[in-house]
């Protein structure tokens, strides 16, 4: 919502066609998308798509600033490391500077791209494991990328949570400052839908509210709804 006033100068409305647009923005300046590209995907015209990522990178210059120190980062030595000790050595980048002097578009895309992208799997990694062996009651089931599935008995819903909060709040050193990567817990009998969890510790006494709940919601009109 922020960002969206920023590059419109006025609020939008949540999920309205400025709302994803700004969405879409962010990710297209962060990982260096040209406006031909932009302007496909949100579906606007190239002006206006160069004008919108104008607006964003005179908003935020240190992204640019960014693009460039991972630039040279690749033209000098060829790897990367993440704020976690994650290191990439850029082969095919490191080969295109060794055969033809340059650096691809493509490849600085890619070094762009790594350690925010290769950070936010690592916090959630390490946070899952340390919890798993906390909790010899939990069941982890899925990772996604920055998301994860686990499964605890009904009673122990609020454990759980806070000590998955607690072992996500892994500090990320950025330059002078920390990160610290917001937490955000849903629970449910069933991958979806779920409810936001706000302290419960015990889900036993809301399983009757809860399939009230995934019956209001698994309706034709609001499954097909969410799919369109």
């Amino acid at each position: 919502m922020e960002n969206a006033l920023a590059i419109f100068g006025h609020e939008v409305v949540k999920d309205s066609k400025n709302y994803v647009i700004a969405k879409q923005c962010l990710h297209a300046a962060n990982y260096k998308m040209g406006p031909d590209r932009f302007a496909i995907e949100a579906g606007i015209s190239k002006a206006r798509a160069q004008e919108i990522l104008g607006t964003y990178y005179a908003r935020y210059p240190e992204l640019q600033a960014w693009h460039a120190r991972t630039r040279e980062a690749i033209l000098q030595v060829g790897k990367l490391i993440t704020p976690l000790g994650r290191e990439r050595i850029f082969y095919h980048a490191r080969a295109e500077v060794l055969l033809t002097g340059s650096l691809s578009g493509e490849s600085w895309r890619n070094a762009i791209a790594y350690i925010p992208q290769a950070t936010v799997p690592d916090v959630l990694n390490q946070g899952m494991l340390r919890t798993w062996a906390e909790l010899d009651y939990l069941w982890l089931h899925h990772q996604g990328h920055d998301s994860c599935l686990v499964s605890v008995p009904y009673d122990r819903l609020g454990e759980c949570c806070e000590r998955l909060v607690a072992n996500l709040a892994i500090p990320i050193p950025m330059g002078f400052a920390t990160l610290v990567i917001p937490t955000e817990i849903a629970w449910g009998r069933y991958w979806h839908p779920m409810v936001k969890w706000q302290g419960e510790r015990d889900a036993t006494p809301l399983l009757a509210g809860y399939e009230t709940h995934v019956a209001e919601e698994m309706t034709y009109e609001h499954v097909a709804a969410e799919m369109a």
